[in-house]
């Protein structure tokens, strides 16, 4: 093992040798391999005591404040970024500062790849004297340069390509569509090779906020340049900066005395969007401290649904959610009572259906449908706020919020069918109901009527008035939100015979509504509108059939068929369901997902699913429907059963303790008995025996009784086998056989407080010279390939265990029958004898 242990680390250092070393002349991403994230250093104050930069460590972005370039310093570094900022350890923090401090660097690798320790090599009089380390708080991983070598943290080194980018192609997008104009080299796409700069200008009214890839930042920067591989679609994402004035005109704030130390909201992000932009939401300096303000605008269509995820610090409680408009707030979520997460407000949230990961709650949103373009919606997270006795708006001695405003920034245009029962509706393709519109007023919609069979379509109407008779009909350019609603009517067809009938006029009977008859039958061109009626509670409407084929569930229905035809009503007696509960367990009786109380009435031929459960020591031993046992087997732990209602029903179960079934199994030269106790009469006989009673293999201790297991090798010749115990297992116990054990002490095993089935397995040296299959009253049981060969002279029950004790199979057999098996060990039982095979 030493060999092949100093193999392998031969095998190491080749590997290790063969990683280039850092080259001062390239750029490279710095990841840390236990978080996964990228070192990345900017020009912010992350800290109150001076104007030094912020150094975290965060994921993958396009941006060059996690490109560094490592520059020689003696045998040492420093570490600087693209952006311009030296890596710079003040105290225990790492900074980002115009002066860098001295690193030493240890080379290593990680998965083959080049990887650096980092330690400080010259401390400064402010400095620690320490190793680079990674810590997660409050959300937000930060690097500090205070650790023991026993805690550095191992970075990946990601050398950045200085050639030039292949051909691809760059396009970009605006969003909002008129909040700017967007280019790429002055573009809207642009396919070439090397660098291409992207460039973003707000229209008026509108600010940039940032440029997005596949849903992920990428820079703040109104001007980026990419110089990577692969096409890409870049978002201009801007603000409307109306909306917040809007929004500080129309939206009431809390008043907050005090506001607290820390962020209750680490970052926030929008995800499975429907009509608003998936990706992150930009905090700002909200971030820095205590909340108390608005993020910027994000354009949405009116109803848009989304997840907003928030990402909360651990020490802050009573979270709520509430959305506000000009009219009033309306509580969304919460307030869910407790610290985060410590005072558990999680399971109060999830049964909200919020989920929730780690720090991170998603809040499913709808903004409301009614929203005109240009109007806004607010979702306010509040923290640390009562808002039952204060309200969202009212005074509060502390906490903080943080309010997302949502811009409508679209016209909503929506169809419906006057009647859906005539016909359909959609917007452009099968399904649509709704679409959204640009507020320049140029965009035209297609709506499209459908009618249904024994229908035809009338008109378009909106706001009541027609508009079109076309049943596929093209808008006007749409200049507001519209409704849309398409109208049908029953089509005229050559008059036929309508008749209606029940199939037991004691359950109930049918009637014809429309056309007024007092008839059971009508000829009519018209649509025939029917109806079925109970005679009492003691029935209930089924459904409606015509010619045997169900066209109906509802107690009313109109046909509007051309052929002649009898509608029948079916009917069907409810009956009562009586559950009686019995001690030693539960007992629940369902109808489909509906759960029953005694007295419920349900119709006849109705399935009810029955569940028993027995509690504490207690087992199922019997269901009893109207009496009878539907259980097919003599207990359970829980048992279910599902029955046909064809009458009055009452459900009971029985419980009590499992039967104590004692059974075993022996392989080699030996044997197993089972007595009642182990102590001995001698008195008047050649050899002792015990004193009580033996078992059979099958029968039943008595609960909480005692069991004395004997074990005894066949002692034979050597050559026959001596029959030594090799192991002995009770219910799947392994138990002592050592010389200290109670069975080498006293010959025998005590087994106290039986409470359920009991099974022995005891395992000898050599070879059984016992029989291990019987006859029984001319019944012969044997085993063959596949299955297991029974012979019986007259019809008997045959009953196939596992070798656990559990029922495999159970079967009435009279002259010979082969009950098929999977390979396995098998107790055979026939009336009172019991077989062991072994089918194979």
């Amino acid at each position: 093992m030493k060999k092949l242990l100093l193999s392998l680390l031969m095998f190491v250092g080749i590997v290790a040798t063969s990683v280039a070393a850092i080259d001062t002349t390239k750029e490279y991403r710095i990841k840390e391999v236990n978080s996964g994230r990228y070192l990345n250093a900017a020009n912010y104050n992350a800290h109150e005591t001076g104007p030094t930069g912020g150094v975290n460590v965060v994921a993958y972005s396009e941006s060059d404040d996690q490109i560094f370039i490592f520059e020689a310093s003696g045998s040492n570094y420093k570490l600087k970024t693209k952006s311009g900022y030296y890596i710079y350890c003040q105290q225990w923090n790492v900074d980002a500062q115009t002066t860098g401090t001295v690193l030493a660097i240890t080379e290593t690798t990680y998965n083959g790849e080049l990887a650096i320790k980092i330690n400080v090599a010259s401390p400064a009089s402010n400095q620690k004297n320490g190793a680079f380390k990674v810590e997660n708080v409050s959300g937000t991983y930060y690097p500090f340069c205070d650790a023991n070598n026993s805690d550095i943290a191992t970075w990946v080194l990601e050398a950045i390509s200085n050639a030039d980018a292949p051909e691809r192609t760059i396009s970009v997008v605006a969003y909002p569509e008129a909040a700017g104009t967007v280019t790429a080299d002055g573009a809207q796409s642009v396919t070439k090779e090397g660098p291409i700069t992207i460039t973003a200008t707000a229209a008026e009214g509108y600010s940039f906020v940032k440029w997005t890839l596949n849903g992920s930042d990428v820079s703040t920067s109104s001007t980026y340049t990419d110089n990577k591989e692969g096409d890409k679609e870049y978002v201009a994402v801007f603000a409307n900066t109306a909306a917040i004035d809007k929004y500080n005109a129309t939206i009431c704030k809390p008043s907050i005395s005090t506001v607290g130390n820390t962020t209750f909201v680490n970052s926030a992000s929008i995800s499975n969007g429907q009509g608003v932009l998936n990706g992150t939401i930009t905090l700002g300096d909200l971030a820095t401290k205590g909340q108390k303000g608005a993020v910027d605008a994000i354009p949405v269509e009116p109803g848009a649904t989304f997840n907003l995820n928030l990402e909360y610090v651990v020490n802050w409680g009573d979270v709520a959610i509430c959305g506000l408009t000009s009219e009033g707030s309306t509580i969304l979520y919460g307030e869910y009572e407790g610290s985060w997460p410590s005072g558990n407000p999680i399971t109060a949230m999830t049964s909200d259906g919020i989920v929730v990961y780690n720090n991170v709650a998603a809040f499913p949103i709808t903004i409301p449908t009614d929203l005109e373009a240009d109007e806004i919606y607010v979702v306010r997270s509040l923290v640390g706020v009562d808002i039952e006795t204060a309200g969202a708006c009212g005074n509060h001695s502390e906490g903080g919020y943080l309010d997302f405003i949502f811009l409508v920034d679209s016209y909503s245009v929506k169809v419906s069918s006057s009647d859906e029962t005539m016909g359909t509706v959609y917007i452009g393709e099968e399904g649509k109901t709704s679409v959204s519109c640009s507020t320049d007023g140029t965009q035209t919609v297609t709506l499209t009527a459908v009618p249904k069979a024994g229908y035809e379509f009338i008109n378009w109407t909106l706001n009541g008035e027609e508009v079109s008779t076309d049943a596929v009909y093209t808008t006007t350019a749409v200049t507001e939100t519209r409704a849309y609603v398409a109208n049908f009517r029953f089509k005229p067809i050559d008059p036929r015979e309508v008749k209606v009938a029940s199939n037991d006029t004691s359950k109930g009977y049918a009637t014809i509504m429309s056309p007024v008859t007092t008839e059971t039958s009508i000829v009519t061109g018209e649509m025939v509108t029917v109806k079925a009626v109970a005679a009492n509670d003691d029935n209930v409407f089924v459904n409606w059939t015509i010619n045997g084929v169900e066209v109906s569930t509802e107690a009313t229905y109109t046909y509007v068929g051309e052929a002649a035809a009898t509608i029948q009503a079916n009917f069907a007696t409810r009956f009562t369901v009586t559950i009686n509960p019995t001690a030693g367990g539960t007992l629940t009786v369902k109808q489909g997902s509906t759960t029953l109380s005694s007295g419920d009435r349900v119709g006849e031929g109705t399935t009810l699913t029955i569940t028993a459960k027995g509690s504490g020591i207690n087992w199922v031993k019997s269901i009893l429907v109207n009496g009878q046992n539907v259980m097919t087997t003599s207990e359970a732990e829980s048992y279910t059963a599902t029955v046909t209602v064809a009458a009055a029903t009452t459900i009971s179960a029985v419980y009590g303790a499992p039967a104590c079934i004692v059974t075993w199994e022996y392989t080699g030269n030996g044997y197993v008995e089972v007595w009642t106790t182990d102590t001995y009469e001698t008195e008047g006989a050649d050899w002792a025996e015990p004193d009580g009673e033996q078992y059979s293999m099958w029968d039943e201790a008595p609960f909480e009784s005692n069991l004395a297991i004997f074990v005894f090798p066949n002692c034979k010749p050597l050559s026959e086998g001596q029959g030594k115990l090799k192991s002995l297992t009770i219910n799947g116990d392994e138990q002592d056989i050592s010389a200290d054990g109670d069975l080498m002490q006293y010959g025998d095993i005590f087994y106290e407080a039986v409470t359920g089935p009991v099974h022995i397995v005891a395992e000898f040296d050599g070879v059984s010279t016992g029989v291990e299959s019987v006859e029984a009253e001319a019944t012969n049981v044997y085993a063959v390939a596949g299955g297991i060969v029974v012979e019986a002279a007259e019809a008997t029950t045959v009953e196939v265990y596992t070798i656990a004790g559990t029922l495999a199979k159970s079967q009435v057999v009279s002259g010979v029958a082969t009950i098929a098996m999977e390979k396995g060990v098998y107790i055979v039982k026939v009336a009172d004898k019991v077989a062991k095979v072994v089918v194979k």
